[in-house]
C-alpha cells in the first residue's frame, strides 16, 4: 500500500472521505485533481470548515490529510486536467495504480473512465443519487474483458423516482443538477467506495481477502441509505446488493476503440 498511487478526480463531498480513508490506510501517494473551490453550501457535507471558504478543494484536503498521514506524498492540481494536452494527461494517468472518479458531472466521469480503459488502469467511479437516498460504486480492472463505466451508464441513465430531475432523459451535462444530501448518507457511500479503491489496490496480492471483493461477477455495488425505501429498486432502508455483467455493451464506442488500440499494439510489437 505504501508504494501505491491513486489519482482522485473530484475532491468534493464523496471524494474527501475517500481521500481521508486512503490516508489512514497508509497509501503512499495521492494525486488530487479538482478545479472547484469551497463554497458555503459545501461546509455541511465536506471536511472543509468556514476558514477554507474560496480555497481550492485539493489544497484544503492536502492540508488536512498531511495532519493525518504526513508520510503520504500528495500532489494537487486545482484545474481541469481534461483540458491538458493528451501527452501530459496520459503521463499523469500512467503513474496511477487506481483512478477514482467522484465528480457530479457525467461527462467528467466518462472522461475518467475513458482514460482508465485506454491506459489500462484500475478504476472506481462512485457517487450518490438524488438527495443521497442511495449511491453506487462501480469498479473496473484490465485484463478481464469487463464492461466499462460507459457500458454501465448507457446514455448516462441514473435512478430517479421523484421527477424533479429526470436523469433518464438528459440531453446535456448541464441537465444534471446537484441536490443536497445528508452528510452521513454521503459518507456511507464514500466509505464503501474507499474500500473499493483499497480492494483494487490489493488485487495483485493473492492472499488478500479485501483484494477479492470486487471481481468480474461483482462489479457494481448499489447501496441504499436511511431514506432508500421505495426509491428506485430499493425496498427498505440501507438495502444493498452487488451486480455483475456478462460483457461490454455491443455499441460501446470506447470498447470498440480499445479493441482497435489493442490490435495496433499487437501489430507493432
Amino acid at each position: 500500500m505504501g508504494r501505491s498511487t491513486v489519482l482522485e478526480i473530484g475532491v468534493g463531498s464523496v471524494g474527501c472521505p475517500i481521500s481521508e480513508a486512503l490516508a489512514r490506510a497508509g497509501l503512499g501517494r495521492l494525486i488530487l485533481a479538482d478545479p472547484d473551490r469551497i463554497d458555503l453550501p459545501n461546509i455541511s457535507r465536506h471536511a472543509a470548515t468556514l476558514l477554507d471558504l474560496r480555497r481550492p478543494k485539493p489544497l484544503v484536503m492536502r492540508d488536512r490529510l498531511l495532519t493525518i498521514n504526513p508520510a503520504m506524498a500528495i500532489e494537487t492540481y486545482c484545474e481541469d486536467i481534461f483540458q491538458w494536452e493528451d501527452e501530459d494527461l496520459h503521463a499523469l494517468v500512467d503513474r496511477a495504480d487506481v483512478i477514482v472518479a467522484t465528480t457530479d458531472r457525467a461527462a467528467v466521469q466518462q472522461m475518467a473512465n475513458e482514460q482508465a480503459v485506454l491506459r489500462q488502469r484500475r478504476f472506481v467511479a462512485a457517487g450518490c443519487h438524488e438527495e443521497a437516498r442511495s449511491g453506487e460504486v462501480f469498479t473496473w480492472f484490465p485484463g478481464e474483458g469487463l464492461p466499462c463505466y460507459a457500458c454501465l451508464r448507457d446514455a448516462r441513465i441514473a435512478p430517479t423516482t421523484e421527477g424533479r430531475h429526470d436523469y433518464a432523459f438528459t440531453d446535456d451535462d448541464d441537465d444534471y443538477t446537484g441536490e443536497p444530501g445528508l452528510h452521513a448518507a454521503i459518507a456511507q457511500v464514500a466509505n464503501a467506495a474507499a474500500q473499493a479503491v483499497l480492494s483494487l489496490l490489493l488485487v495483485p496480492e493473492p492472499d488478500s481477502e479485501l483484494g477479492r471483493v470486487f471481481r468480474p461477477n461483482q462489479q457494481l455495488l448499489m447501496m441504499g441509505t436511511a431514506r432508500s425505501a421505495g426509491y428506485f429498486r430499493f425496498q427498505r432502508p440501507f438495502q444493498a446488493w452487488m451486480a455483475g455483467f456478462r460483457g461490454s455493451r455491443r455499441d460501446c464506442i470506447l470498447a470498440a476503440e480499445h479493441a482497435k488500440e489493442g490490435g495496433r499494439r499487437e501489430s507493432t510489437s
